[in-house]
């Protein structure tokens, strides 16, 4: 995929037309958007496909029908894109592995995969972890189908930013 172009409809390359889909890769969604974002540096025009929002502010479903999802391949599930502050169980020592989605106890993201990592000079630079949502309604839980894959970029300290990439998506698999 070229910078700021989202990928054709054959899976390849950058082009034009109603063919046109918003799926990139872990490492083009942090270099091409998230690092130009927390720099404060344009973004490329592929960006409109990606929300300002709070992925804790709202269940994972109330997100999502809030705003529009990136544009897809004929026939694939909707999928959308999130700039997202950090937010987790502060001061827990689980708060790389859950992220509580605030207001009347509706559920919580949890991790699931330690998903990939990018390695530089033997320290991880970036990170794409994925979370599946554990929705609460009338005192049960359950594990809804609702992924999120949370891109993110470490700090020189090995600690992760404040700014996330979010990737929001129905899983079909049982």
């Amino acid at each position: 995929m070229a910078a700021a172009e989202p990928e054709t409809g054959d899976g390849g390359g950058a082009g034009a037309g109603a063919a046109d889909f918003f799926r990139p890769e872990d490492h083009e969604l942090i270099d091409q958007f998230l690092r130009p974002k927390m720099a404060g540096r344009p973004l490329p025009p592929a960006a409109r496909f990606i929300h300002d929002a709070d992925v804790c502010s709202a269940a994972p479903g109330d997100l999502a029908a809030a705003h529009e999802p990136a544009p897809g391949p004929p026939g694939a599930d909707p999928v959308w894109y999130f700039f997202s502050p950090v937010r987790s169980h502060c001061g827990s020592r689980f708060s790389r592995y859950a992220r509580f989605v605030r207001g009347s106890a509706r559920g919580a993201w949890c991790a699931d995969r330690v998903g990939r990592r990018a390695e530089e000079g033997g320290a991880v630079v970036w990170y794409a972890r994925q979370f599946s949502f554990l929705a609460r309604s009338a005192g049960r839980c359950w594990l809804s189908e609702w992924r999120m894959v949370e891109h993110g970029i470490m700090q020189e300290d090995g600690d992760q930013r404040q700014l996330v990439l979010c990737k929001l998506f129905i899983s079909r698999e049982s």
